[in-house]
C-alpha cells in the first residue's frame, strides 16, 4: 500500500515537472520567447504562428542581407551578383509591401556588409569596400539619410591611425553613437564604442578575438561570441557572463530579443555543419531550437 502511494506521488511529480517544462518552453507559464518576427531574405517569420510572409516584392531580390526599419515601414537589402571575386553587391531600399526599389549604391567589385538602421528609422549605415587588383581598398562606414537627396556619406572613423576595420555596427537607442567590432594598430579584433559622427572612439574592456556582437534593446549590454562561447557583458566592459561554451560546437550571430530577455544564436558542429538557430534565456541559461538553418537574422518587433 505504501509502495503504491509512493509510486503515485512519483508519477504526479513527474507530470508536474513536465507541465512546468512545457510551460517554460512554450510560454504558457514563465518566460516566452515567441514575440515579434525573425527577418531574413525579404521574409518575416512570425514566432507565434510559425508562418512566413513576404515583406516586399521588388524586381531585384537575390538577397544577401535584409534589415527592417524600427518603425516597420522600410526594408534595406543587398543583392549579390557574384560569389567569386570581384564580387558585385548592390544595396536597395524598398517600402514594406512595395514593388519599386531604390538603388542606393553598388556595382562591380563592391562589397557591402553590416547594415544597421538608425533608431529613428530616418536613415541607416553600412560598410563598403571595393576590390582593385584583388585587394580591398576604400573601406569605410557610410550613412544614408532618407530625407536627403545626397547619396551615402562617409563617417570618418575608419582611417590610418584610428580604427582600421569595423563590423557589426549596432546603434544606441538614442542614436548618439554605436558599438562595433573593430581593429586598430594591426591588433586583434576588440569591442569599441564610437560617437555618431565618428570623431571619437574608445575600447570597451578587453576581449581580443571577439567575433560577432549585438546590442541589447536598452543599450546597456552587449551579447558576443568570443573564445568559441556565447557571452554578454555590461556596456562598460564589466560583469562578463558566460551563457554557453559547448566543447564540440561553435556559436555565431548573437541576436537580442526585443524584450532583452533572450539571445538568439546560430550553432555549428566541428565538421562545419550548421545546426540551426537556438534561443537562450539570459536569466536561466536554458536553451532550445527555434528555426532551421537560414542566413543572418534580425529579431524585430514593433516599438511599444
Amino acid at each position: 500500500m505504501v509502495d503504491r502511494k509512493r509510486k503515485s506521488i512519483v508519477i504526479a511529480l513527474i507530470g508536474f515537472l513536465a507541465v512546468i517544462e512545457t510551460g517554460y518552453c512554450m510560454g504558457r507559464k514563465g518566460p516566452d520567447y515567441r514575440m515579434g518576427k525573425l527577418i531574413h531574405d525579404l521574409t518575416a517569420y512570425d514566432l507565434k504562428t510559425k508562418k512566413s510572409s513576404s515583406l516586399a516584392e521588388p524586381e531585384h531580390r537575390r538577397t544577401g542581407y535584409t534589415w527592417l526599419s524600427p518603425d516597420g515601414k522600410w526594408v534595406i537589402y543587398t543583392e549579390q551578383q557574384k560569389r567569386n571575386a570581384p564580387e558585385q553587391d548592390d544595396l536597395y531600399l524598398v517600402s514594406v509591401g512595395g514593388t519599386k526599389e531604390r538603388h542606393i549604391v553598388g556595382g562591380l567589385g563592391v562589397n557591402i556588409d553590416y547594415l544597421a538602421w538608425l533608431p529613428d528609422s530616418n536613415g541607416f549605415t553600412f560598410t563598403s569596400y571595393k576590390y582593385v587588383d584583388r585587394k580591398s581598398v576604400d573601406y569605410g562606414l557610410f550613412r544614408y539619410d532618407l530625407g536627403k537627396s545626397t547619396g551615402p556619406v562617409l563617417i570618418p572613423i575608419v582611417k590610418k591611425g584610428g580604427l582600421e576595420f569595423i563590423k557589426f555596427v549596432k546603434w544606441f537607442p538614442n542614436g548618439d553613437g554605436f558599438v562595433c567590432v573593430g581593429t586598430e594598430h594591426d591588433r586583434d579584433t576588440n569591442l569599441y564604442r564610437v560617437s555618431a559622427d565618428g570623431s571619437s572612439y574608445q575600447q570597451i574592456g578587453d576581449f581580443p578575438g571577439v567575433v560577432m556582437i549585438d546590442l541589447s534593446p536598452d543599450g546597456k549590454k552587449i551579447a558576443m561570441t568570443w573564445q568559441e562561447g556565447l557571452y554578454f557583458v555590461d556596456i562598460d566592459g564589466t560583469h562578463l557572463v558566460q551563457l554557453r561554451k559547448p566543447a564540440s560546437y561553435n556559436l555565431f550571430w548573437p541576436v537580442w530579443s526585443p524584450d532583452g530577455q533572450w539571445i538568439l544564436y546560430k550553432m555549428m558542429n566541428v565538421r562545419g555543419d550548421y545546426l540551426g538557430w537556438y534561443v537562450i534565456n539570459v536569466e536561466t541559461g536554458r536553451s532550445r531550437h527555434v528555426i532551421d538553418n537560414v542566413s543572418d537574422l534580425q529579431w524585430w518587433a514593433p516599438k511599444k
